[in-house]
């Protein structure tokens, strides 16, 4: 028989006199995989906050192993056979696999001396245990940031964990790599160690959870184990009604060719690359994780060096070699990691919408404050961003808000093309759905859109046209009957 290893009761937490988690309970078994799931400002990352201490809930009980849980932190839940898996990404990108792992966690623990062999051994075996193809040696900024994401779990893993926290973990996950995540969770299971899955996808949960808990409004409205409940049944408790389409199907965009790409090639990854944008189009890419098309934007950005091919932008050739020179063309980027490069997290929304438009606010190298007053209003009621107030830190708003930040941040420099990458992750439902209505309104408004997504089903519902990259190559191109 299973026993119980934690119990949360009754959790409430206010802020400015909001309740965000209101007498909150669950409770967890050994080896079991428990979903919490919840649309953007339903309370998981606030739960998530008080369960690893970088917060104290107002009211409530926590019980682990029958005991109560209080003044907890990273070293003392690592003792106690907690691992902790933050939807920000904690790892550093100068160091190796090996050193983020283990090093750290042992400097941090007093350990004076090293045994770098010892740790290098550890790594190569977590990492063959684990199905995954990697030198203990690699550095971690030459992972991608789905990559990133397995060794931040292997991290936790680390400490041979009888409860595993994971707060959004698969967002960037092709379904190659998600495949890999599923064996993941399902060899802890079989060693007995419990999973506490935060997340908002439903299909991981279907795919993943032996039990289900719903948190709506910041109260726990559902709880029930797999298999007595179909996916539609908690689709309509998450949305506290019945779904409407999620998708908006794709307008028709104007013959006029507003971007072309010939024989381009980027590194080792990109080969052959040849296509053409078409104004007021949305293009999605997609492929295999690894298939470089989040290279592709990133060269046509000016991040990536281009060992050769033509970029013609409004049919004149172009070499872009700096972001600088992107932008002065008229491109924009969203990129996948919003936390790390897309927004500073401790500066406000106010902040981070002018970064990219301090041109249109300011005149003889000063900033006018009624043309920022305005243009943030714009943008705040453009993309529906809340709460409304611009001096609030992006670093407070929901997973959805924050990315809506991050579009109409580069919105505000007007371009024409828009570089989007990943820009559903780590989104709820009602966001994506919210998001995919813009991107259809920027569309008919002319702007083009590159659309880089692991999801098949997101780019073929909102894309005029999809293509897929395999081997470096198109390999594939798909079209949808435009309304």
């Amino acid at each position: 028989m299973k026993t119980e290893l934690l119990r949360a009761d009754h959790i409430t937490k206010s802020y400015n006199r909001i309740r965000v988690l209101n007498h909150t309970s669950f409770h967890i078994f050994t080896g079991e995989i428990l979903a919490i799931i919840g649309e953007n400002g339903a309370g998981k990352s606030t739960l998530v906050k008080i369960l690893i201490g970088e917060t104290s809930a107002d009211s409530g009980r926590i019980y682990y192993k029958g005991q109560l849980l209080t003044a907890v932190n990273s070293a003392k839940l690592a003792s106690m056979g907690i691992g902790v898996v933050h939807q920000k990404p904690l790892l550093v990108p100068f160091l190796s696999i090996m050193e983020n792992i283990y090093v750290i966690r042992r400097t941090g623990q007093g350990e004076i001396f090293i045994d770098r062999r010892k740790y290098i051994r550890q790594t190569r075996e977590l990492l063959k245990n684990f199905q995954l193809d990697f030198s203990p040696l690699t550095k971690v900024s030459r992972l991608s940031f789905a990559q990133q994401r397995m060794i931040e779990i292997l991290k936790a893993i680390s400490i041979h964990p009888q409860l595993l926290i994971l707060d959004e973990p698969a967002h960037p996950f092709s379904e190659q790599d998600f495949q890999l995540f599923q064996n993941i969770l399902l060899k802890l299971k079989q060693m007995g160690t419990s999973v506490l899955l935060i997340t908002h996808n439903i299909d991981e949960v279907m795919a993943l959870a032996d039990r289900v808990v719903v948190l709506r409004d910041g109260s726990t409205v559902f709880n029930k184990k797999a298999g007595q409940f179909l996916k539609s049944t908690l689709l309509q408790v998450l949305l506290a009604g019945p779904p409407s389409s999620t998708y908006t199907a794709p307008l028709r965009c104007e013959d006029q060719e507003v971007l072309r790409v010939e024989h381009l090639a980027v590194g080792k990854v990109l080969k052959d690359i040849t296509f053409s944008l078409k104004k007021g189009e949305i293009l999605g890419i997609t492929g295999l994780s690894g298939s470089g098309k989040s290279t592709l934007l990133y060269a046509l950005f000016g991040l990536e060096r281009v060992k050769h091919g033509e970029i013609f932008i409004h049919d004149k050739k172009c070499s872009i070699s700096s972001p600088r020179d992107a932008i002065r063309q008229g491109l924009g980027l969203i990129v996948e990691n919003r936390f790390e490069n897309g927004l500073i997290m401790h500066m406000t929304t106010a902040f981070n919408l002018m970064l990219c438009s301090l041109n249109r606010i300011s005149r003889w190298g000063f900033v006018l404050p009624h043309l920022e007053s305005y243009l943030v209003k714009y943008l705040t009621e453009k993309l529906g961003i809340s709460p409304p107030s611009p001096y609030l830190t992006v670093d407070h708003l929901s997973g959805g808000n924050q990315q809506k930040v991050l579009l109409a941040k580069s919105l505000a420099a007007k371009p024409s093309i828009l570089l989007m990458d990943q820009p559903t992750s780590a989104i709820d439902m009602t966001s994506k759905k919210e998001l995919y209505l813009t991107l259809s309104q920027i569309a008919q408004e002319g702007t083009s859109i590159l659309l880089v997504s692991n999801e098949l089903h997101e780019v073929c519902g909102i894309c005029n046209r999809v293509l897929v990259i395999n081997n470096g190559c198109i390999d594939e191109k798909l079209s949808r009957q435009p309304h």
